[in-house]
This record gives C-alpha cells, sequence and structure tokens, in this order.
C-alpha cells in the first residue's frame, strides 16, 4: 500500500511540473506573441506604409493637383494614421461638385482617391446672384449670370447660403422643390426644360421646350406626374404650343394653345371653347394611368 501511495503521489508531483512547465511555455509564446504585434504596429505606423504617389480617378471639373492639395494629403504620411472620413469631409468642404469620394490604400504606398462629380441641375435666383444646385438643392457654384443649359427655379426664395451648402427657406418651401427636383432628376431629367415654376407648393410646374405649359399641382402623387408628363410628350411629336395638366395624378390633360393671344386652339365657334372648358373637347387628349 506503502509504494503505491508513493507512486502516485511521484505520479502527481511530475504531472503538476508537467502542467507548470507547459504553462510558462504557453505565458512565454504568448508574450512573445503581442511583442511582436506591438513591434510590427509600430514599425507599420512609423518606418513602412508611408504615402509615396497618389492616384485619382473620375475627376472631370477638378485637377488632379487641386483634388490632392484639397485633401491635405502628403508624400511621407503613413498609410494608416489617416482619418479617411475627416478628409472626405474637407473634400466636400471646399471642392462643392464632389458628390461622392473614396480613398483606399494600395499597399505598400499608394493612396487612390475615387470621386464622383455632381452636375448641375437648376439654378435659383436670391440676393442678387445665382444658385447653381445639384437635384439636392446644394450650392455648387454662385454666379451673376444663369448658366446656360439648365433651368431657373421661379417663385422659390431660399435664404443665402455658401458653396457646398444646401438651399433652404424659412418658409419650409425648400421641402416642397427638393423632392420636386429630386423626382424630375429621377423621371423627367432637365433637357429642353427652361424653367421649373414653385409659385406655391400647390402650384408647381415647369416649362418644356419654350413651348409647353406643364401643370404639377402639389407635390402629392409627384413621380406618376412626371411619368405621365413624359408619355405625353413621347407620343405627341408636334412642335405646337401647348399645356399639359397632371394635377389628378391620374390623368394627364393636353391643350394645343396659339401661340400669340394665349387662347386654346378651336376649329368651330365660341361656344365649342366653352363647352372644352368642362371636358376635353375631341382633339384633345387624355392619357389614364
Amino acid at each position: 500500500m506503502e509504494n503505491q501511495s508513493d507512486n502516485t503521489s511521484v505520479s502527481r508531483y511530475y504531472s503538476k511540473k508537467k502542467r507548470r512547465k507547459k504553462r510558462r511555455k504557453l505565458m512565454f509564446y504568448t508574450l512573445l506573441t503581442v511583442f511582436m504585434v506591438v513591434v510590427i504596429t509600430v514599425l507599420s505606423l512609423t518606418v513602412f506604409f508611408n504615402i509615396t504617389e497618389f492616384e485619382v480617378e473620375g475627376n472631370a471639373r477638378y485637377g488632379t493637383e487641386e483634388i490632392i492639395a484639397a485633401s491635405g494629403l502628403q508624400t511621407g504620411q503613413n498609410m494608416f494614421r489617416l482619418n479617411k472620413f475627416k478628409i472626405i469631409e474637407n473634400l466636400k468642404k471646399q471642392l462643392p461638385y464632389l458628390l461622392e469620394v473614396s480613398i483606399r490604400r494600395e499597399l505598400p504606398s499608394a493612396i487612390k482617391i475615387a470621386v464622383t462629380e455632381s452636375q448641375p441641375f437648376a439654378c435659383v435666383y436670391t440676393g442678387g446672384s445665382y444658385y447653381i444646385t445639384d437635384e439636392n438643392l446644394k450650392v455648387l457654384e454662385i454666379t451673376s449670370q444663369p448658366q446656360e443649359g439648365i433651368p431657373e427655379i421661379k417663385g422659390f426664395a431660399p435664404d443665402s447660403v455658401q458653396p457646398g451648402e444646401v438651399l433652404a427657406a424659412e418658409d419650409g418651401s425648400d421641402k416642397t422643390v427638393l423632392r420636386l427636383t429630386q423626382s424630375m432628376k429621377a423621371n423627367f431629367g432637365t433637357e429642353n426644360v427652361s424653367e421649373i415654376t414653385a409659385e406655391s407648393i400647390y402650384e408647381l410646374g415647369f416649362v418644356y421646350e419654350g413651348r409647353v405649359k406643364v401643370m404639377l399641382g402639389g407635390i402629392d402623387r409627384i413621380d406618376e406626374k412626371l411619368r405621365l408628363v413624359r408619355h405625353v410628350i413621347d407620343d405627341n411629336q408636334s412642335k405646337e404650343h401647348a399645356e399639359i395638366d397632371v394635377s389628378s395624378g391620374v390623368r394627364a390633360y393636353y391643350r394645343s394653345v396659339d401661340a400669340q393671344d394665349g387662347q386654346e386652339k378651336t376649329e368651330e365657334s365660341g361656344k365649342e371653347t366653352e363647352e372644352n372648358d368642362e371636358q376635353p373637347a375631341e382633339n384633345d387628349e387624355e392619357t389614364v394611368n
């Protein structure tokens, strides 16, 4: 019995010793790993991965050097110590035409900046200047003259802001105008649109090719209304002056209008003109959505 007890004690002793040795070995390798990670991290943030070159893509309005200068990035900076979100914020603030910006590290030492630029969508006259904006009412630049090729938004009186900021109005009309411009961008565009009208939140519209007056009514069902207008314009290829009323959001009424006196065209008498005021005439077009 004593020999058996002694053997058990010896076995336990060596077992404990083996476990202690294993723990010390594990701790050693753990500390070694932590040390190596710290060394590599320090070297990565100080010696390795410093910027030596830049690449910019997607830019047209701004030059490559202009974008790099606005970013504040310089060769020699460490790639992993950059605050990409702050750099993107500064770029959009200094260069208002930048819509989207992404910054990617190209190991071992290059920085790639990819940009998407906003396109002028409309202009607004306020405070003696023209504010060139995108469809989100972000001010791209301020000029003394309207820019050719984009419509002017009339009846909208926003507060004065700086380039890079979004137009806003104390009466809240900016929300309605914003919804209109975004919907026009998605469903109609502004090609051949000479002006957009926003006299009130219930009297929205625009002029197409300088000869077709489009009456949208309120902002409700604006997507459906603009698709109706597009359908009517695509189906009617005449170059006559006309009016398109889609204020109901369900039907589009097309009326030919004399360019000189602004009256609705009728082939017969004034009596038929009065009837036309009550219902669409035979030569009017009605589109049901």
